[in-house]
């Protein structure tokens, strides 16, 4: 045998056997491409330390499907790790291959008549590791002033009786998948741009959002419909992304906000998973349970999205997106009850934007077809907000405000939709 640092290992390498902790938590899912994050978060723990074994001692049934040289190793983690774990063969065993994936096969296949490919493609992801790195300290930079801005936003005087679900509308048509398809490419451009570490001017984003809160704009129902339509035809994360604009203005609009409050709600739905770009396909499309260090790699994503927003650049007139866009991009997968992340804040402690492009986020999500689940439908989509508004994670008056675009006041039997609050409550005339 010959031991190895875990430093030695590279990003696409495999394991054949999970690896577990000392207390038999998951650390690495067996036959998961390493990543550059999977990789950091395993050196920074102590004894990260394989044993290379011979190919002779792997299980008959692996090396008949292996192919190629394999190498097996023990992750040493203490006799515990041993106790913790059960079934397999050699269950404390790692197999380790350097393979390349369906992605990289594509991308050799690319370089073989584009010559410099492979290099472009190497310096795209030295790029994006460099601003998942930077992504801490844009936060901590910004933390200071994000602590003396204003978290709450006071509704208008309104009458919802004006936004009552419409009984047509051209949701669903030829000419409403054109126009949205357009936009959503706009969309993808951007995010693609930033996730490159490409700066954009905040004219784009802007000018999306601004069609959605302008007057002769749809109305809030249309929006959220065309959000959910959209979900269950495509999980494309620039559609996404527009989605959530979609209904967080909706959402902004129905609860009385003025229209730079709806403009600041639209554009912290466009914007706040653009930094799922910079983490590892591999982790964001699992069709399992992440494990507690995929998971921590997708919760960072929020802070790889407020730091993106460095890359947008104040147009030549002087527009620029407000600071509390980004403080609430953050804090978008914060809950009421604290059980979110990235710090588990209440939500007196969560800035309103957050609050209802949490609820908007949710409900598009819900919708969308994802590697674990498939889609729900709006009505399932629509009960799973309420469950988890009445369980006190998402904020009540943003899930009533969707509640009563979709299906009316007066029919809502949610125990989410009763009541009301400063937050969602119209100003006395």
């Amino acid at each position: 045998m010959a031991a190895i640092s875990v430093s030695e290992l590279r990003p696409g390498m495999r394991l054949a056997y999970d690896v577990l902790d000392s207390n038999g938590r998951l650390l690495l899912a067996a036959r998961v491409p390493l990543t550059e994050e999977t990789l950091h978060a395993l050196r920074s723990r102590p004894g990260a330390t394989l044993t290379i074994r011979s190919a002779d001692h792997l299980p008959a049934h692996v090396r008949a499907s292996a192919g190629g040289a394999w190498l097996m190793a023990d992750h040493t983690t203490g006799d515990e790790q041993r106790e913790a774990i059960s079934g397999e063969e050699a269950p404390s065993e790692a197999l380790v291959r350097d393979e390349t994936g369906p992605e990289e096969v594509g991308q050799l296949i690319h370089a073989e008549t584009h010559p410099g490919s492979r290099a472009r493609s190497r310096e795209a992801a030295r790029v994006r590791a460099a601003l998942r790195r930077a992504a801490e300290d844009v936060v901590v930079f910004r933390s200071p002033r994000w602590g003396r801005l204003e978290l709450r936003v006071e509704p208008k005087h309104m009458d919802h009786a004006e936004f009552m679900p419409s009984a047509g509308s051209v949701i669903g048509s030829d000419s409403w998948r054109e126009e949205r398809g357009s936009r959503v490419t706009l969309v993808r451009r951007m995010i693609a741009r930033l996730a490159d570490g490409m700066g954009v001017s905040a004219a784009g984003p802007i000018t999306l959002v601004e069609e959605l809160v302008a007057d002769g704009a749809p109305r809030p129902d249309a929006l959220v419909r065309s959000a959910l339509l959209a979900a269950g035809e495509t999980d494309e994360p620039a559609s996404h992304a527009f989605g959530v604009a979609e209904v967080s203005v909706a959402i902004a609009t129905w609860l009385g906000w003025a229209r730079k409050d709806r403009l600041a709600a639209g554009l912290t739905g466009l914007l706040c998973d653009c930094g799922l770009e910079l983490l590892a396909m591999d982790i964001r499309v699992q069709p399992r349970q992440l494990t507690e260090i995929e998971a921590n790699a997708m919760q960072r994503h929020t802070g790889h999205s407020a730091a993106l927003l460095e890359l947008v650049r104040t147009t030549n007139s002087g527009r620029s997106i407000p600071e509390q866009v980004q403080l609430s991009i953050y804090q978008h997968h914060e809950r009421e009850d604290g059980s979110g992340y990235p710090n588990r804040l209440r939500g007196g402690q969560i800035h309103d934007l957050a609050r209802v492009v949490g609820v908007a986020d949710v409900l598009v999500g819900l919708a969308s077809n994802r590697a674990h689940r498939p889609a729900m439908d709006a009505g399932a989509a629509l009960e799973e907000v309420a469950r988890q508004a009445n369980r006190g994670a998402l904020h009540p008056h943003a899930a009533r405000a969707v509640a009563a675009m979709l299906i009316g006041p007066a029919q809502t039997d949610f125990r989410v939709v009763t009541g009301a609050s400063r937050f969602g409550a119209r100003k006395a005339a």
